[in-house]
């Protein structure tokens, strides 16, 4: 299903303009943001302007200013995007299943795990690495990249 954008926004706008604030009052009272219930309902009770709309003669309406095609339905229309995504999806039992497995039997909260801490290297050990990156500079790299690596060995 298409509806030009010019044709959504005049919806969205016609639509607007049809609420009422007792309708809004009435959202915000089912929905429990309303302590005193008994003074609002008197206010929305008394101001019942809303009227139910039919369905129907509202989409004939509409296939009428061909804002929407002959070939849609209303039904269509309005579940048009259930199955669009709108947030990032949550992590199937799969998954968590296996991230769990991964770590292992060890469950800790200790960010100092010796198995994560990198070993500490001798000088010695500290020059052979750097002797090993200058050759794969010479051998990869660009000129510069090798005159930097020269620096830190000297």
């Amino acid at each position: 299903m298409k509806v030009h954008l010019r044709n959504a926004i005049e919806m969205v706008t016609a639509s607007w303009w049809q609420t009422k604030p007792s309708t809004i009052a009435k959202c915000f009272t089912k929905a429990g943001f309303v302590r005193n219930t008994a003074a609002c309902n008197q206010d929305t009770t008394s101001n019942d302007d809303d009227e139910a709309i039919d369905v129907d003669d509202v989409w004939s309406d509409l296939m009428r200013n061909n804002i929407v095609d002959q070939d849609d339905t209303s039904e269509g229309f309005v579940n048009d995007d259930c199955d669009d995504i709108v947030c990032e999806q949550a992590d199937t039992d799969e998954a968590i299943k296996a991230a769990v497995q991964d770590r292992g039997d060890e469950v800790s909260d200790d960010d100092t795990n010796e198995e994560d801490r990198t070993p500490e290297l001798s000088s010695r050990d500290a020059l052979d690495y750097v002797s090993k990156l200058k050759v794969f500079c010479a051998q990869n790299l660009s000129e510069k990249a090798l005159q930097y690596i020269i620096a830190v060995e000297d």
